[in-house]
C-alpha cells in the first residue's frame, strides 16, 4: 500500500542573527501544534566566514533569503526584532523578495511589545496576533495547498 504524505505549507519567517526570541518562539510553535500542516522554510544560521558588510557577503546572504522565500507560500514578517535598526537591511531584503514575488506578507507584533512595528510599504499587511490556533486557521484558510 502506498503511503500517502500531506503536503505542507511552506512559510517563510524573518530573522535577524542577533534577536531570535520572536523567531525561535514561533518556530517552535509551529512544530508543536498538532498535525501542522505547514513548514518554516526559514533558518537562521550565522557563519562567521561570510562578511556581511562586503559585497560577497551581501550577495551570498541575498542568496540564501532567495532560497528560502521563492519556494514560500507567504511570509511572516516579525515585527519585534524590526524593532532593532540593525536587522532593517535584511527584513527589508526579505520584504523585497517577497513582494517581487508576489508573496502575501503577514505581520506578527512583538511578543513582548504587541506592538506592530514594519516597513511603511506594508504597513497595511495582513495582521496576525500570537494566538497559535487563529494564526492556524489563518494559514489553512487562506494558503492550503
Amino acid at each position: 500500500m502506498a503511503e500517502t504524505r500531506e503536503k505542507k505549507i511552506p512559510v517563510f519567517i524573518t530573522h535577524a542573527w542577533r534577536f531570535h526570541d520572536d523567531w525561535n518562539r514561533l518556530a517552535q510553535m509551529i512544530e508543536q501544534f498538532p498535525g501542522s500542516p505547514w513548514v518554516n522554510y526559514s533558518v537562521p544560521w550565522y557563519d562567521p566566514a561570510i562578511r556581511v558588510h562586503s559585497d560577497a557577503g551581501k550577495e551570498k546572504l541575498t542568496s540564501i533569503l532567495l532560497a528560502q522565500i521563492i519556494p514560500a507560500k507567504f511570509l511572516i514578517f516579525l515585527c519585534g526584532p524590526y524593532s532593532a535598526k540593525s536587522a532593517h537591511i535584511w527584513f527589508d531584503k526579505a520584504v523585497d523578495i517577497a513582494l517581487e514575488r508576489n508573496k502575501e506578507i503577514l505581520l506578527l507584533p512583538g511578543y513582548a511589545t504587541q506592538e506592530y512595528l514594519a516597513p511603511d510599504r506594508i504597513a497595511d499587511a495582513r495582521r496576525i496576533s500570537w494566538d497559535l490556533e487563529k494564526v492556524h486557521k489563518e494559514i489553512v484558510d487562506n494558503y492550503a495547498l
